[in-house]
């Protein structure tokens, strides 16, 4: 409770500068990527390094080959913004920048954002007002210690509810497969 209460204005400030980046964003059409198990490869990473720090186990992500093609010709246009919005403790920021930087895709100061949770994008989600078209690209799932995937219906609900266009866990695995 005490590390919430600690954690509250940080949480605040991100919500706020990421609605603002969306909100005055002048492209046509805005994507936001989560990162893990939508654009990177996380559970190996939790099977193989569990008992390192968070950086490091991020340093170890592979990029799913067909999300960083997919990413790469939605840079080329002029007319689309990619975010990356992505649920991971803040002390990965710097882990997280670097590895989006490895893989090509070094993120500028409005092109990443890390929340605390799942429940902190649909926040955000539901704040924006905006005429772009938003492509929200999130498994929004979350991988146990036991290694299950565990699934948010809930936010999905809540998600599919909202002006945008939703691409969850069975289109990315459509897209990382075929």
């Amino acid at each position: 409770m005490l590390k919430e209460l600690l954690l509250l204005p940080l949480t605040v400030y991100v919500r706020l500068k990421a609605i603002k980046t969306i909100n005055t964003c002048s492209k046509k059409r805005i994507f936001l990527f989560d990162i893990d198990n939508t654009i990177a490869d996380t559970i190996p990473s939790f099977e193989h390094y569990s008992n390192v720090s968070e950086a490091k186990r991020v340093s170890t992500l592979a990029f799913f080959i067909k999300m960083h093609r997919l990413i790469r010709i939605l840079k080329r246009s002029p007319n689309n913004k990619i975010i990356f919005l992505t649920a991971r403790g803040i002390k990965s920021k710097q882990a997280t920048i670097k590895w989006l930087t490895q893989f090509g895709f070094p993120p500028g100061t409005d092109e990443l954002f890390i929340v605390r949770n799942a429940s902190e994008k649909i926040k955000i989600l539901k704040e924006v007002s905006t005429n772009s078209t938003i492509y929200f690209i999130d498994d929004l799932a979350y991988i146990e210690k036991n290694g299950n995937v565990q699934v948010y219906y809930d936010l999905i609900k809540k998600v599919e509810k909202l002006k945008l266009k939703y691409f969850g866990l069975n289109q990315i695995k459509d897209a990382i497969k075929s």
